[in-house]
């Protein structure tokens, strides 16, 4: 399974042609953008209301033209375009979609799409905005590093921080009403890019929620608001639940 991000393109546009990546220039788009980036996805795709599915690095013309002023049914006539070519690149029944888009831009694909998740839905673009900036901050907070002596050991640390700072930006990305998410090993490593530790696998110190030592992991998902529950080792997975209005350091 692969996971996809669909971003929804914008009205602010550079005047020339440009890559789909840089033409457009809202703050919706670039943070959208870059939060799809962290979310670590097989692929990234910009949905246009005039060329349908664009690669982000596809060049094309600025235009002037959005769904938001469409009927119902040319709007129907754009998704069964988009959804034609988004079968050239993906398996509809078989991917995870992400869509960082508006109820317009969805509303059509989501049928023939079997498994998807919209991250901020029913937010309004104001705390959308909101929504992305926290999660830029979690980001940012991850990757922090301090000096030190052992500039070797310090640099180790730093990769593992670093690491873990992708399971962060996925449990941040999770929809905002959702308490709860059990996760298997081989999740967690597709959302590391890497193996788990071995004492990972088979001790339960390894997943305690603590940030202190060698604790750096815990990090990860303490960041982002999320402690870990319990750990079955039998099923190799991990459940964890959401802690509301604490903060770690």
């Amino acid at each position: 399974m692969k996971r996809i991000v669909l971003i929804s393109c914008v009205s602010q546009k550079q005047p020339y042609r440009s890559r789909a990546k840089d033409l457009y220039i809202s703050a919706l788009f670039k943070k959208n953008l870059a939060y799809a980036h962290r979310l670590n996805p097989d692929a990234i795709y910009i949905l246009s209301a005039k060329y349908g599915l664009l690669a982000l690095e596809t060049e094309i013309d600025p235009y002037n033209l959005t769904l938001n002023t469409m009927s119902a049914r040319e709007i129907q006539s754009w998704a069964k375009n988009v959804l034609e070519q988004l079968s050239q690149v993906a398996n509809l029944h078989q991917d995870h979609f992400i869509f960082l888009a508006g109820m317009k831009y969805r509303k059509y694909l989501l049928p023939d799409l079997t498994s998807y998740e919209v991250p901020y839905e029913g937010l309004p673009i104001g705390k959308q905005l909101s929504y992305l900036s926290k999660q830029d901050r979690i980001s940012e907070e991850a990757n922090v590093t301090k000096p030190s002596e052992n500039v070797h050991a310090e640099n180790r640390r730093s990769e593992i921080i670093g690491k873990y700072a992708l399971l962060a930006e996925y449990l941040a990305a999770l929809p905002i009403a959702q308490q709860e998410v059990t996760l298997s090993f081989s999740q967690i490593e597709r959302v590391l890019n890497d193996n788990l530790p071995p004492s990972a696998q088979r001790y339960r110190a390894w997943w305690s929620n603590e940030t202190e030592g060698s604790h750096t992991q815990a990090r990860g998902w303490l960041k982002a608001g999320w402690f870990v529950e319990t750990v079955d080792f039998t099923r190799k997975q991990v459940r964890l639940v959401k802690r509301m209005g604490k903060r770690y350091c």
